[in-house]
């Protein structure tokens, strides 16, 4: 199941903490179990997601999971423009931590 046209799926700040997980929990199966590649770009200072919640969240998804954690960066600092440079995606991205 799934769209075909979808090739993978990029997450910027999605919150997995036991709130969100209440709110948003079967939109977090359907991502998780899907084969396609995702990416998961976070700040270390999430207040809605610690980087133990998404390791343990991520542990069970299935295909290539990559995440880009951004030392420091908390979840509404990302929508700032100091952080743009380090939101942008080349295709020699190097992940700070690959599951």
């Amino acid at each position: 199941m799934g769209i075909k046209e979808v090739i993978g799926y990029v997450s910027i700040g999605y919150p997995f903490g036991m709130f969100a997980s209440i709110l948003f929990g079967r939109h977090h199966k359907g991502i998780l179990k899907s084969p396609k590649p995702k990416l998961f770009v976070m700040g270390t200072r999430d207040g809605f997601t610690s980087v133990k919640q998404l390791q343990k969240k991520l542990s069970s998804a299935a295909g290539r999971v990559e995440t880009h954690l951004i030392e420091g960066t908390s979840h509404f600092q990302m929508e700032g423009a100091e952080f743009d440079n380090q939101m942008v995606l080349t295709d020699g991205l190097q992940s700070t931590n690959q599951l």
